[in-house]
């Protein structure tokens, strides 16, 4: 399911799906991300946060190659849409945790509007 077929009002079927899809891509952010730590020397891992780099550019990566978009799937336009889509990769790079944080304080940002 890509973003490019929600037409029309957003239902809980979109909502959900969307949601579904970026679960997933966390998930598959950190199993990446976990597999190229491997290949980072123990001499420069702390000198700089590697893992995090690796995460944002998987996740952006995999955003924009699917083309998912949070905002699109809680009824927001955006006028640039690979902001959007920026935005999604990040969101997926901070992992399951950061994933459902943001889905909650979104959900309540769109129940103050209506």
């Amino acid at each position: 399911m890509s973003m490019d077929s929600i037409s029309g009002p957003v239902t809980t079927g979109t909502v959900v799906g969307g949601l579904v899809l970026v679960l997933i891509l966390a998930g598959i952010v950190e199993y990446l991300t976990k597999i190229f730590k491997q290949f980072i020397p123990e001499s420069i891992k702390d000198k700089f946060p590697f893992p995090l780099l690796i995460s944002l550019i998987i996740g952006v990566i995999l955003s924009l190659t699917v083309k998912l978009d949070i905002l699109r799937m809680f009824g927001f336009v955006t006028f640039y849409p690979y902001v959007s889509y920026v935005l999604t990769g990040l969101i997926a790079a901070g992992g399951s945790t950061g994933v459902h944080e943001l889905i909650s304080k979104l959900r309540d940002s769109r129940n103050n509007i209506e």
